[in-house]
């Protein structure tokens, strides 16, 4: 299937912190590190997207939702969370989430 791969991509920038970031860098060794194979126009379709519209989206999402951040994988990025990520953030961090 095609399309399998970008919607799984794409999903994965919406739910996965971590991955944001290393897409952020490089999306492509972020793609192979977890076996996303893309082609080449997959490739430069997903990195035409504004890096800002996905993250002001994944900030609404329900934490639920979301692959669980912890602070010794991820320094929490306060110069640019939300109220909410931030929120997020500190109920991981005390274990109240």
């Amino acid at each position: 299937m095609p399309q399998d791969a970008v919607e799984r991509v794409l999903g994965r920038l919406l739910t996965d912190e971590r991955f944001r970031r290393l897409a952020k860098k490089s999306l492509e060794k972020a793609c192979m590190q977890h076996g996303y194979s893309l082609t080449k126009t997959e490739h430069d379709l997903l990195c035409s997207l504004k890096l800002q519209v996905i993250n002001e989206v994944a900030a609404q999402l329900d934490p639920g939702l979301c692959r669980a951040v912890t602070s010794r994988q991820y320094p929490p990025p306060f110069e640019s969370a939300t109220y909410h990520e931030e929120c997020f953030y500190e109920k991981t961090v005390s274990g109240d989430f």
